[in-house]
């Protein structure tokens, strides 16, 4: 760990930041389409979708329970979108996959 000060005013700073953020999120995607690049990886992304709930209402008169189901809710909204954005037709292939097994 550096003990580096970042300046907002130094241009070199801001686009070597920018660079390195950068270089971060296409790892991430490249990341993320590895584990939908294979069935197993679909499945336990399915399920971990499920589970996060976020096609269901988080409603609760209880605020603790609530904002648990919150909370599992946006991470799973989180992971949607990250997978539409890193890989598109991997989600599409995930739900065919899903109903698939779901009606045999």
């Amino acid at each position: 760990m550096t003990d580096e000060i970042h300046n907002a005013s130094n241009e070199g700073q801001v686009k070597g930041q920018r660079k390195q953020e950068n270089l971060r999120a296409v790892q991430d995607g490249m990341d993320l389409s590895w584990v939908m690049g294979d069935p197993r990886g679909r499945r336990f992304v399915w399920r971990l979708i499920g589970f996060c709930g976020i096609h269901q209402d988080s409603f609760s008169t209880n605020a603790l329970t609530m904002a648990n189901a919150e909370g599992r809710r946006k991470v799973g909204l989180f992971l949607e979108v990250e997978i539409l954005t890193a890989c598109p037709g991997s989600f599409l292939a995930m739900q065919a996959e899903a109903q698939k097994e779901n009606n045999a």
